[in-house]
């Protein structure tokens, strides 16, 4: 009897060998030939091993009737949950038009089968054969029974079908009271991610649509956009912060959440979003669609630059920035690094201007001119403070006071510049040179300013205009350089003290203005402060 066993045995073995004839050109790997010499027609996991192998054809030719022979054996040893496990798998084979044995009728009677066991994919399925008349003949009544069949057993999918169509009117029929029912059997959480995402979308549609519950509605649609990057999800979300329907209006996460929508889908109506919000006062959303007009595939600066001055408008500070780059963009024609520097250097600390903008400028402006107007070497139309702050000390002038944190700088110079006392230079809040001015003290020398206007004279040429008298009253002799930069040699009367001043003027009208603004702001804390006091 022994030898008799192991005679069958070793038969299986050999029919098994011949028929795993790996694909052409590819050797099954190690581990399955192992495990296929171990094969034991009386284990269930063996059985199972070579159920998946032939309906797989992964490492084996495809077999389907080997697939069902190893499967209704496999169906002889279990019981319960098992066997209507297993007789479902045997009616999706038989409902698979690929296959060979395709047998609509055979399916749906394992089917039917499976789903009389409770086993709730079949059930689900037997509905849904019913439901759209597949394998059967289509029956609305047949198909909510055994959806109701399936809800009673605890199956998700049926308390989902149920719902749908009980609440939201899914085939014409409303029934509050049943879609509440079976609603309430929905759990929470499902451990798989379909069936999870498809509760919460209907969770999400009942509280908007029929329970006019905003604040749940809002927490499903949150649940959605978080865990699902629901593109859906996430076009709600940005029109309920935009009109406060169940949250607190907040333009910037309308703008956020729309914009994501989007990125992901339903553009079009991300975009009529975005565009609802910034029109109702978002700078985020002006900003994004500024973005939108400019990285599209055909760009559109001056859209952008428009969006980009909106937002800044509605108080956008990053906005700022984008309106400075588009005009450092050499590669569009509102390429203007004039405007760049200037939104810059009125929006930002001084640090964070770009010093690449400077050099450009500095070099756009030498180029214009060879009249450069100089001071200690230092080129004025463009110098910055560090390289001025270093010119002058080198020259040999003394500090007297110095330091980013003032307005100005001021040097001893009597040994830098004969008939000099000091070297008052003023810069602005960006740390750029405005005007340099140096004092010739004077007791009763009213000679003093024709003669240093004489000196100027000598490396300059006349100057371009003069205004009061030389010897008496008020004077002053005017240079007007062609790089920008204006000397003048003054006196303010009755002292005959002369000064000798090199100006940019269009720095030092930013100096008063930010120090105009500055003011400002202290008066108001003054205000603000005294006000306390009574």
């Amino acid at each position: 009897m022994q030898s008799k066993n192991v005679f069958h045995h070793l038969l299986l073995l050999l029919i098994l060998c011949m028929s795993f004839t790996p694909a052409k050109g590819k050797e099954p790997p190690a581990w399955f030939t192992e495990r296929l010499e171990k094969v034991d027609e009386n284990n269930w996991k063996d059985l199972s091993f070579l159920t998946r192998a032939y309906r797989e054809g992964k490492f084996v030719k495809r077999d389907i009737n080997k697939t069902l022979f190893y499967l209704n054996k496999m169906l002889k040893m279990k019981d319960g949950e098992m066997k209507h496990v297993i007789q479902q798998q045997i009616a999706d084979i038989y409902l698979t038009k690929d296959y060979s044995v395709y047998d609509p009728t055979i399916g749906f009677e394992w089917m039917e089968k499976s789903a009389n066991g409770q086993n709730h994919h079949a059930m689900f399925k037997i509905g849904t054969f019913y439901y759209e008349g597949k394998h059967v003949e289509k029956n609305q009544e047949m198909a909510l029974e055994w959806y109701k069949r399936l809800s009673d057993a605890d199956g998700i999918g049926g308390s989902l079908f149920l719902a749908e169509h009980y609440l939201l009117g899914k085939d014409g029929i409303v029934d509050r009271d049943l879609g509440i029912k079976y609603f309430n059997r929905i759990p929470d959480i499902s451990s798989k991610k379909d069936v999870d995402k498809a509760t919460w979308v209907l969770r999400a549609r009942v509280y908007e649509e029929v329970l006019n519950d905003e604040a749940k509605a809002i927490q499903a649609y949150s649940h959605l956009a978080k865990s699902y990057l629901d593109t859906l999800s996430h076009l709600k979300l940005g029109l309920a912060y935009y009109e406060g329907t169940g949250v607190e209006v907040d333009l910037d996460k309308a703008a956020g959440y729309c914009n994501k929508a989007r990125r992901l889908e339903y553009a079009k109506d991300a975009f009529t979003c975005l565009e609802r919000i910034s029109n109702g006062g978002g700078s985020v959303a002006s900003h994004l669609l500024g973005d939108y007009y400019l990285r599209r595939k055909t760009p559109d600066p001056e859209r952008a630059l428009a969006l980009y001055q909106k937002s800044h408008k509605q108080g956008s500070k990053g906005a700022a920035s984008a309106i400075a780059m588009l005009y450092q963009n050499e590669k569009y024609e509102l390429f203007d690094l004039d405007k760049a520097y200037a939104i810059y250097s009125d929006n930002y600390p001084a640090d964070y201007v770009s010093e690449g903008i400077l050099e450009k400028i500095c070099k756009r402006d030498r180029d214009i001119t060879d009249n450069k107007t100089t001071l200690f070497g230092v080129v004025l139309s463009c110098a910055s403070r560090d390289l001025l702050m270093d010119a002058i000390k080198l020259a040999g002038a003394s500090v007297e006071k110095e330091g980013k944190n003032y307005w100005n700088d001021v040097y001893a110079t009597s040994n830098v510049l004969s008939g000099t006392s000091s070297l008052n230079v003023l810069y602005t809040r960006n740390n750029e040179f405005a005007e340099a001015v140096y004092t010739f003290p004077s007791n009763m020398n009213v000679k003093q300013t024709g003669e240093i206007q004489k000196l100027i004279a000598s490396k300059y040429g006349k100057p371009d205009k003069m205004v009061g008298n030389e010897n008496m009253g008020d004077v002053k002799f005017s240079w007007l350089m062609s790089d920008g930069i204006e000397i003048n040699v003054y006196r303010e009367w009755p002292q005959t003290t002369t000064y000798l001043s090199y100006s940019h003027p269009k720095k030092l009208a930013k100096v008063r203005e930010q120090q105009a603004k500055e003011k400002l702001i202290r008066d108001k804390k003054k205000r603000e402060s005294q006000n306390s006091a009574f």
